[in-house]
C-alpha cells in the first residue's frame, strides 16, 4: 500500500484532497475490519495449539513436530460423504471462509493430543508431564499465551494490535512524506515513463508493421502469378497499390521497379488524391507518364521523355540495391524521395521467379512528416516530449499537429528552381535545447532498464531511450522525455497536512478499536472453549449458539458449525483411500459419445520416411513444426477440430464441437484444404530455394456419421472420432498416391460442396474391405478460379472416363490419349493403361467399378 502512494496521488490531488491522510483513513478503517477477521481466523488456530497444559519438554516437541510431518504428507482427509457434508454447508452461504486450512490444523492437532495422551502413559514422561484440572483448563481456554508465559486477553490483545498497527502505519507515512519525496518522484517516475515509452514504442510498431506486411503482399502476388497476374498485368498490381494506400494512410508511395528499369508507382498527392505514374526505358529514352485522380496535376506532371543517362532508373536507387544485396525485405535509412524532395524511409522486398532469378523489387515509402503526425496523435503527459532519431543522430519523427509548421521538424532552405528543400535535423541541434540535452546525457543509457534525470534552467526532466529494430541492420531510437512536475507537482503541497489529519484519524480509530473489540472478545471465547473440545477431537452433534451481531464473527460460528459437522464423519474413515478415489469421481468431462455426420480430412506428406532419412532430426523437427503451424492455423481458421498428429499425418473434422450443417461443414474443409495446398507449396518452394527437400501433401476428406465424443480411461480422455467412415476418409487420402493427386473427396462431401468449388471425377471404386462402390473427384480450386486450358483438359478426361464407365474403350483410349498429350496427368495415365488392358482382355462383368485390395 505504500509503494502505492504517490500513484493514488495522481488520481485525488487534481480534486484538492490530501492524498496521505486519506490513505491514513483507508488504513485505519481496514484495521477494524481486514486486520480483525484476519486475527479471529488466526485465533481459531492458535487456540487449538497454544492452550496446551504445561509445559513441553524438548523430546515431546520434538516428537510432536515429527507427528505433524507425517500427518501433513499423510494425503487428504476427507471421505465423498464428508466432502458432500461441508459442500452442503458452503452451499447455503457461499460467503463463508475457507477454512481448508483449519481441518488440515486440526488433524495435526488430533494426533499431537494423541501423542500426548501415549506420553502421559508411560512412566518416563509423566513426571514431565502437568495435567490441569477442569476449572484451570476451563478458565486457561478464555485466554491466549504470549512468551514467557504471560496471558493477555482477546480484547486487550486486539486494542494493542490495531493501536500499534495505526501508530506504525501513522509514521512510516509521515516519514516517508517528510524524508522519501525524492524516492517516490524517481519510483513513479521510472514506473510512468516506462509504461508509457512501452505504449509508444507498441504503437509505432504498429506504425511500422503494415508496411512490412503489405511488401510481403506483393512480393507474394509476382511470384506466386494468382489471379491478380502482376506479372503480366501492371494495371491489376497498380490496383493493388492503390488499395494498399486507400487503406494504409501513412503509406506515401508503393512502386515495383523491375530488372529492366522499368517502373510503376501508387502515389499520394499532396491534396489527398491518388496518382499512377508509369517509367518505361526504351533502348534510347525513358519515358514517364502519369494519370491523376486530380486532372488539375495534369500540367504539374505532364508526361516527359528523358535520355537514358538522366532519366530516373530504379536499379540505381538505394531500397533496389539494398533488398537485391540482402535478398529479403530491408527497411532504409531516411533519405530524400527523388518523387517529392520530402525526407522519409522505405520497406523494399525483392521478388524472384520459381527459377531463383530476380524479377525486380518491390517498395513502400513513407513520409517522416506522416509519421510525426502520428506521434502527434499519441497521449502522454501535458509536458512530455516524444522524439525519435536514427543511426545517424538525424532527428525522424516528433509530435506535429496538421497545421504545424514544417521547420519544427526539418531544416527548410529554398532550391535553386525556388521550391522548397529540407535536410535533416540533428537530435543534439539547439533550436530545441531540451531534447538536445536528453541527448547529450544518453550516452550508454539506450535500451536500459531504468530511466535517467537531468536538469536544464532549474527545471528536472526524466528520459528514457529504447532502441527499436526495424531488420538486423537498421534501427531507430524512441525516447520520452517528461517533466518532473507533470508527475508530482500537487502533491508537494499536501505534506503539511498530513501530520495533524493522521494524528486525529489514529484517536478516533483506537476508540472505535475498544468498542468493536468489546463485541468480538466475549463470543470469541465461546468458540475458543469449543475449539479446545475439538482439538481433543470432543466432536458432540450439538450447534454453537452464537449471535453476536457481527457479520464476520456469524459467518465464523456458521463455518466452524460446518467444520465440525465435517470432522464428526472424518472421525469415522480411513482418510487416504476414499479421498483418493474422491478426486478421481469429481469429472469435469464425462465420458460418452453420440452419432453425428461431420465431415473428416486427413492429410500425409508423400514420401516423408525417405526425406525424414536424408533429413537431420532437428532440422526434420523444425520443418515440421513450419509445416504443422502453418496448416493448423488454416484448419482452425475454417473452424476444424483438430484431432491428432499422426507422425507427418493431420487428422482434422468439422461439425464437432461447433456444430454446422452439412454443407457448411464440408465447404469449410474443402476451402482449409485448399489453403493448405496453396500455403504447403509455397513453403515447400521456399525450402526447395534453401535446397531443402520438398514436402508434398496429400488430403483425403469424406462426409459421412461417426460417433463423436470422449472417449478413454478414467485417467485419460480424448475428444475424438471413431467408425467406418473415419477409415474411409483415411484410405481416400491414401489413394492419392495412385492416381498422381492432391486432394480426393468422396460422392457424399461432392454432393453438398458441388457448386460452390471446382472438381474432376476421378474414378469409381471399391476400398479394402468395402463392396460399396463410391464415385470419387479430384479438388481442384475454388468456384470459377480454375485456368480455362485446365478446365478443357480435365473435361476430355471426364468425356473418356464415362467411355470407360460404359465399356467403350476404343472411345476411352482416344479421351485418355488426347490428355495425356497435352498434359502429364497421371489419372489419365491409369484409365488409358486399363482401357487398353481391358480392350485386349475384356472383363465378363463390367460395372466400372475398380477395387482397391491395398490400403
Amino acid at each position: 500500500g505504500l509503494l502505492t502512494l504517490p500513484m493514488i496521488s495522481l488520481i485525488l490531488d487534481p480534486l484538492g484532497l490530501p492524498v496521505e491522510s486519506i490513505l491514513v483513513v483507508f488504513m485505519a478503517i481496514d484495521s477494524l475490519i481486514d486486520p480483525m477477521r484476519t486475527l479471529l481466523i488466526v485465533y481459531v488456530n492458535i487456540a487449538t495449539t497454544a492452550l496446551v497444559a504445561g509445559r513441553e519438554s524438548e523430546e515431546e516437541r520434538n516428537a510432536k513436530t515429527k507427528m505433524r510431518i507425517a500427518a501433513a504428507t499423510a494425503g487428504e482427509i476427507f471421505s465423498p460423504e464428508e466432502a458432500a457434508q461441508i459442500s452442503d454447508a458452503n452451499a447455503q452461504n457461499p460467503a463463508l471462509p475457507d477454512f481448508s486450512a483449519d481441518i488440515q490444523s486440526v488433524k495435526v492437532h488430533y494426533e499431537t493430543s494423541q501423542a500426548s495422551i501415549a506420553s502421559m502413559a508411560a512412566p518416563a514422561s509423566a513426571s514431565k508431564t502437568l495435567r490441569l484440572n477442569p476449572a484451570t483448563e476451563k478458565k486457561e481456554r478464555l485466554t491466549t499465551s504470549l512468551p514467557g508465559g504471560i496471558k493477555i486477553k482477546i480484547r486487550d490483545a486486539l486494542i494493542l494490535i490495531n493501536t500499534v498497527l495505526l501508530i506504525l502505519t501513522a509514521s512510516v507515512i509521515i516519514r516517508i512524506n517528510s524524508h522519501g519525496t525524492q524516492d517516490s518522484v524517481y519510483s513513479v517516475s521510472t514506473k510512468l515513463v516506462t509504461e508509457i515509452l512501452k505504449s509508444v514504442d507498441t504503437k509505432i510498431q504498429a506504425y511500422y508493421t503494415p508496411a512490412d506486411q503489405a511488401i510481403h503482399n506483393i512480393s507474394f502476388h509476382y511470384w506466386n502469378e494468382d489471379r491478380f497476374h502482376f506479372k503480366s498485368n501492371n494495371e491489376a498490381a497498380l490496383d493493388y497499390f492503390m488499395e494498399l494506400l486507400q487503406t494504409h494512410k501513412e503509406f506515401a508511395m508503393v512502386y515495383f521497379g523491375d530488372t529492366q528499369g522499368n517502373l510503376i508507382m501508387g502515389r499520394r498527392m499532396p491534396d489527398g488524391t491518388l496518382t499512377r505514374r508509369y517509367i518505361t526505358r526504351t533502348e534510347d529514352s525513358v519515358i514517364t507518364k502519369y494519370v491523376h485522380e486530380n486532372k488539375s496535376y495534369n500540367a504539374t506532371f505532364p508526361t516527359t521523355e528523358e535520355s537514358l543517362e538522366t532519366g530516373y532508373d530504379p536499379r540505381t536507387r538505394g531500397w533496389y540495391k539494398k533488398a537485391v544485396t540482402q535478398k529479403k525485405a530491408v527497411w532504409t535509412n531516411v533519405y530524400i524521395f527523388a518523387t517529392d524532395n520530402m525526407p522519409g524511409f522505405s520497406c523494399a522486398a525483392p521478388v524472384y521467379n520459381d527459377d531463383g532469378g530476380l524479377e525486380g523489387v518491390a517498395c513502400i515509402d513513407i513520409g517522416i512528416r506522416d509519421l510525426s503526425l502520428y506521434l502527434g496523435g499519441i497521449s502522454t503527459t501535458e509536458n512530455s516530449k516524444l522524439f525519435i532519431y536514427d543511426q545517424d543522430n538525424q532527428i525522424i519523427a516528433k509530435p506535429l499537429k496538421a497545421e504545424d509548421p514544417l521547420d519544427i521538424l526539418l531544416s527548410v532552405y529554398p532550391g535553386a528552381d525556388g521550391s522548397n528543400n529540407y535536410s535533416m535535423k540533428k537530435v543534439d541541434d539547439q533550436a530545441d535545447p531540451v531534447i538536445a540535452e536528453a541527448f547529450k546525457n544518453s550516452t550508454g543509457r539506450v535500451n536500459t532498464n531504468g530511466i535517467y534525470s537531468f536538469s536544464l534552467d532549474g527545471n528536472n526532466y526524466f528520459c528514457k531511450v529504447d532502441s527499436m529494430p526495424l531488420d538486423q541492420e537498421l534501427s531507430i531510437n524512441v525516447g520520452m522525455i517528461v517533466p518532473d512536475n507533470d508527475i508530482m507537482g500537487i502533491v508537494y503541497k499536501n505534506n503539511r497536512m498530513v501530520l495533524i489529519i493522521s494524528l486525529i484519524v489514529i484517536i478516533i480509530a483506537i476508540i472505535i478499536s475498544i468498542l468493536v473489540s468489546s463485541l468480538i472478545s466475549k463470543p470469541l471465547k465461546i468458540l475458543s472453549t469449543e475449539m479446545n473440545d475439538i482439538k481433543e477431537l470432543d466432536i458432540d452433534d450439538g450447534e454453537v449458539d452464537i449471535n453476536s451481531g457481527i457479520k464476520e464473527i456469524d459467518n465464523m460460528v456458521d463455518s466452524f458449525q460446518g467444520m465440525k459437522q465435517g470432522l464428526a464423519s472424518f472421525k469415522k474413515y480411513v482418510p487416504s483411500d476414499l479421498v483418493t478415489q474422491l478426486v478421481k469421481n469429481s469429472q469435469s468431462a464425462e465420458i460418452g459419445g453420440k452419432k453425428q455426420t461431420l465431415t473428416l480430412l486427413f492429410s500425409d506428406i508423400e514420401n516423408f520416411t525417405g526425406i525424414s532419412e536424408k533429413t537431420p532430426p532437428e532440422e526434420l523437427v523444425n520443418r515440421l513444426y513450419d509445416y504443422f503451424s502453418i496448416f493448423a492455423h488454416t484448419i482452425t481458421g475454417n473452424r476444424g477440430t483438430i484431432d491428432k498428429y499422426i507422425g507427418d499425418s493431420i487428422m482434422a473434422f468439422w461439425g464437432a464441437p461447433i456444430e454446422m450443417d452439412a454443407k457448411t461443414h464440408a465447404t469449410l474443409a474443402c476451402r482449409a484444404a485448399l489453403t493448405c495446398q496453396m500455403q504447403g507449396q509455397n513453403l515447400s518452394n521456399q525450402w526447395v530455394r534453401e535446397g531443402k527437400p520438398k514436402f508434398h501433401t496429400r488430403f483425403g476428406i469424406h462426409t459421412g456419421e461417426v460417433v463423436v465424443g470422449n472417449m478413454g480411461s478414467d485417467e485419460r480422455i480424448n475428444y475424438t472420432v471413431l467408425g467406418d467412415n473415419v477409415n474411409l476418409a483415411s484410405r481416400l487420402e491414401g489413394i492419392n498416391k495412385y492416381y498422381g493427386t492432391e486432394i480426393i473427396i468422396s460422392a457424399n462431401t461432392h454432393d453438398l460442396v458441388k457448386d460452390d468449388f471446382e472438381f474432376r471425377m476421378l474414378d469409381k471404386i471399391t476400398v479394402k474391405g468395402k463392396t460399396q462402390p463410391l464415385f470419387i473427384y479430384e479438388l481442384l480450386a475454388e468456384k470459377d478460379k480454375l485456368n480455362q486450358s485446365l478446365i478443357k483438359i480435365y473435361s476430355a478426361y471426364e468425356r473418356g472416363l464415362k467411355f470407360y464407365f460404359d465399356g467403350d474403350w476404343d472411345n476411352c483410349i482416344k479421351y485418355m490419349t488426347a490428355v495425356r498429350r497435352h498434359s502429364n496427368d497421371k489419372a489419365a495415365q491409369v484409365i488409358l493403361e486399363r482401357a487398353e488392358n481391358f480392350k485386349l482382355n475384356p472383363p465378363a462383368v463390367w460395372d466400372g467399378v475398380y477395387a482397391f485390395d491395398k490400403k
